[in-house]
């Protein structure tokens, strides 16, 4: 009912009011400051997948193609919001896999010091516990539709 849809539009507003705000910077000025936000932690992951693997990181290479992860985040952050709100499970399925793929790369508060370890350990946590609230409602979902087929 009511209830829900507002409870989705609530949690939805979060990834909503983000995509739009990176989308509205990369159509202005190609996205430059959340790149300067994006890039490090980037740049860190391909280090870190570089020495699993023991090759060399081709950082230049690599960085070439960080602004389509920046499209494919806006249009995540917009596009699944906006399913979900309307009832699409397959909207929750999006934020659930744009949180999955972007907590641990862009919140890896590990490898921080003071006040910004502080910081990006409470949006890990944030984000931790939205996909825990998006699993639980795909479950939930899932619950239910498996006891209406039996009744």
């Amino acid at each position: 009912g009511f209830q829900a849809f507002l409870g989705r539009v609530l949690f939805s507003a979060v990834f909503l009011s983000a995509g739009i705000n990176k989308a509205q910077e990369l159509w202005s000025n190609g996205g430059v400051q959340t790149m300067q936000y994006m890039k490090p932690k980037l740049d860190a992951l391909a280090v870190q997948l570089a020495e699993t693997v023991g090759q060399a990181a081709p950082l230049a290479t690599l960085a070439q193609y960080y602004q389509y992860l920046l499209v494919a985040a806006c249009v995540m952050e917009i596009v699944g919001p906006l399913m979900f709100m309307l009832g699409s499970d397959h909207g929750a399925r999006i934020m659930a896999l744009f949180l999955a793929g972007v907590t641990p790369i862009m919140h890896n508060f590990w490898n921080a010091q003071g006040m910004e370890k502080m910081i990006e350990m409470i949006m890990f946590m944030k984000n931790v516990s939205m996909l825990g609230a998006l699993l639980m409602y795909l479950g939930m979902k899932s619950d239910k539709s498996k006891k209406e087929k039996e009744d």
